[in-house]
């Protein structure tokens, strides 16, 4: 009988569980597995594993040897592929953005044009007329990055799935 610390059986997202192993002739069951340890490349040992079961038994089907990599792997890409489109329509998104921001700031610009000519004529600075472009873009931007953090915020709970070990209050993470 083998008794090990806590551990995820059925997956990375479940709770901390109790595991005892038991050897095979004390709890005969189907879809058995087999669980090696080595100090080389694992996936180097997959056929010399293959061939000690099979002359064991050579009637025993052996369908399925993976690496403790792979089936951490294959456990995660319902993960790595929401976080993957997540990136993806994020970065669309940001994309969007700041096309969104390039129109406004230039509609607004064309409406100003008179105004900066007069300003200009009468004296201003270039340097000022382009701070006062500046400070209209970044008005835009404050609003735009208070409404995103809000919205951020409240869609964090749907979430929280994805996340491992990370809350979705976790400032420095969000």
């Amino acid at each position: 009988v083998g008794v090990v610390r806590d551990t995820k059986y059925g997956s990375l997202g479940e709770e901390w569980l109790p595991v005892v192993f038991l050897p095979l002739a004390q709890n005969h069951e189907t879809g058995t597995m087999l669980y090696v340890r080595a100090s080389v490349a694992p996936s180097s040992l997959i056929s010399g594993i293959r061939r000690e079961i099979q002359a064991l038994e050579p009637n025993l089907p052996v369908p399925n040897i993976q690496t403790m990599t792979e089936t951490i792997g294959t456990s995660l890409y319902a993960a790595r592929m929401g976080a993957w489109l997540l990136g993806v329509f994020g970065l669309l998104a940001l994309l969007l953005a700041a096309v969104g921001i390039y129109g406004v700031l230039a509609f607004s610009i064309s409406r100003r044009t008179r105004e900066m000519g007069i300003r200009l004529a009468l004296g201003a600075d270039a340097r000022d007329v382009f701070l006062l472009v500046v400070r209209d873009g970044m008005l835009l931007v404050g609003a735009g990055i208070v409404v995103g953090l809000g919205g951020g915020f409240a869609g964090a709970r749907s979430l929280a799935s994805f996340l491992y070990g990370v809350s979705t209050s976790d400032v420095s993470t969000f």
